[in-house]
């Protein structure tokens, strides 16, 4: 299995009025030619897809076009929500993409994710954390389990 790692795209940033959407196109374009090239067979995209937790519509449309791109070369998908993402905005129809090998983790819910993927050496499991915050964890905690801080709260989830 050949894994690549993508983070902070930032789908939809503006550098004061000006749109880096034809650029981020380009880049996307150069990314789907890379992953042909070196026969990549899962896409990890870590976080902060989005610039903002209510991106444009052409910030959509091109996380779109870039996720079909990957579904149809049969690449598999795991992505999770950064600090920048809304997750439940980014999680939208997960349980659909999921049955096109995308499978999106936009928010903690108590427990990690797990996607199992297997290849002629097994089967091997990814584990998707979104980004959290202590509040996230805590609300799966009663009052006397409480985490205080980013790494209680990561630890506690990765626990």
């Amino acid at each position: 299995m050949k894994i690549a790692h993508l983070s902070d795209l930032h789908l939809g940033k503006r550098l004061k009025e000006y749109s880096l959407i034809e650029d981020q196109k380009y880049i996307l374009r150069q990314i789907i030619d890379i992953l042909k090239q070196e026969k990549v067979t899962t896409v990890l995209l870590a976080g902060d897809i989005y610039d903002t937790g209510n991106p444009s519509s052409e910030a959509v449309a091109l996380l779109s076009m870039f996720l079909l791109e990957l579904k149809n070369l049969d690449i598999h998908v795991m992505m999770i929500a950064g600090n920048h993402d809304n997750g439940t905005r980014l999680s939208y129809g997960a349980e659909i993409f999921a049955d096109s090998n995308i499978h999106i983790t936009g928010k903690y819910t108590g427990k990690l994710a797990c996607t199992t993927i297997e290849d002629e050496y097994g089967p091997i499991h990814f584990f998707s954390l979104p980004y959290i915050r202590p509040i996230y964890v805590n609300q799966y905690l009663d009052e006397t389990e409480a985490v205080e801080g980013y790494t209680a709260a990561v630890k506690h989830a990765l626990q």
